[in-house]
């Protein structure tokens, strides 16, 4: 995840972190999906889920 976080703040914009990692949709890749948007946020980036509501992932349940 702070790999994909690098090179969306050297980009400068979201790059939909599971089109780069190539993940195939699962609980944990949701879960994954939900606290790279919440990194993202927390850097300054609009998630793809705040720009078009897509890739939001699931809120894990810890």
């Amino acid at each position: 995840v702070s790999e994909i976080l690098k090179l969306e703040l050297a980009v400068g914009k979201s790059c939909a972190a599971s089109q780069i990692c190539g993940c195939e949709p699962s609980k944990k890749t949701n879960e994954e999906i939900w606290r790279l948007n919440d990194a993202q946020r927390y850097e300054g980036i609009s998630p793809q889920c705040d720009q078009n509501g897509t890739l939001c992932g699931t809120k894990p349940r810890r």
